[in-house]
Order: C-alpha cells, then structure tokens, then sequence
C-alpha cells in the first residue's frame, strides 16, 4: 500500500514540476531508440495527438487524394514525410461522406 502511494506520489510530483510524468518521458526515449518500433510508435502518437487535439503546435498539412475510387476527393491529413514518400491518414467519415455526395451528384 505503502509502494502504490509512493509511486503516485512521485507521478503526480514530476507531472506538476515537469509538465509530464518522467516515466512517460522514459518510455519515449527507449521507443526512439529502436528503428522498428520507432516509426510505428511515432506515427502513432502523431495520430493520436491529432485526433486528441493536444498537437504540439506543429502545422497540419491537408492535401486531396483520389479515394476509394475514381472522381472521388477525399481529404487527408499528411502524418510524415520520407523520401518523397507521405503517410496519410483519412477519416472515415469523410469517405463516408464523397462516397454518398459522389452517388447524389
């Protein structure tokens, strides 16, 4: 009982003082130094901040890409870049919605 209080206590310390827990900050330093799980845990957190809305302040790029099909624009936010290639990320409702407007239209 003693250990839980402890440990909350030193979280609940090094979030007030430091802005984040330094246990966070330790699991991110040991994801970026692994290649594999490196671009997959970065890639995450780069959508999972977005959704969240606790982007760092960096600029979301939006461009328009031809999905699912032919003639029909969807937008998409650009998550990473890497030798001219981009990972992108659609919301679903947004194909939800070309798809139907294509249909009408």
């Amino acid at each position: 009982m003693f250990l839980v209080l402890t440990l909350f206590m030193v979280l609940g310390y090094s979030i007030e003082r430091y802005g984040r827990s330094i246990i966070v900050s330790l699991i991110d330093k040991i994801f970026e130094k692994i290649p594999a799980i490196n671009t997959v845990y970065s890639v995450s957190k780069k959508l999972a901040n977005m959704i969240t809305g606790k982007d760092d302040g960096g600029k979301k790029e939006v461009v328009l890409m031809e999905y699912p099909k032919d003639d029909v624009w969807v937008p998409a936010y650009i998550l990473n870049r890497h030798d001219g290639v981009c990972v992108l990320f659609i919301k679903k409702e947004e194909i939800t919605q070309k798809i139907l407007e294509y249909k009408r239209g």
